[in-house]
């Protein structure tokens, strides 16, 4: 296995640098990880917005990636609440909990119907 890069892209209004699972990542900068090592955490990154992975091999994607018996699913749900969020306008952070984006769903949506 090699190395894969991972950049940060911070949201808007939000400090330039996040730490996860002991790296730090600054806005921009790319952090080249060992894939055996940070296995965990690039499959994180690929699914978070603010994140960027690249040179990922298939061998580490298809470790990551769940058994769907040879299907690949749609969306995931966390991907549709993302795409729902967005929809209504709501700038969503890549670290928001699956609750937490519930929450701000149904605030916008209630205030949208009030």
């Amino acid at each position: 296995m090699g190395s894969v890069t991972v950049t940060y892209h911070a949201p808007p209004d939000d400090q330039p640098y996040v730490e996860t699972r002991g790296v730090r990542f600054f806005d921009g900068q790319a952090v080249a990880l060992d894939e055996e090592v940070h296995a965990e955490l690039i499959g994180k990154a690929r699914t978070n917005p603010h994140f960027e992975v690249n040179d990922a091999t298939k061998a580490v994607l298809k470790a990551m990636a769940p058994d769907f018996g040879g299907v690949e699913p749609a969306d995931s749900d966390m991907d549709a609440l993302v795409k729902e969020a967005e929809a209504l306008g709501i700038k969503v952070d890549g670290r928001w909990s699956k609750a937490r984006l519930e929450g701000e769903i149904s605030a916008a949506k209630i205030a949208k119907a009030g």
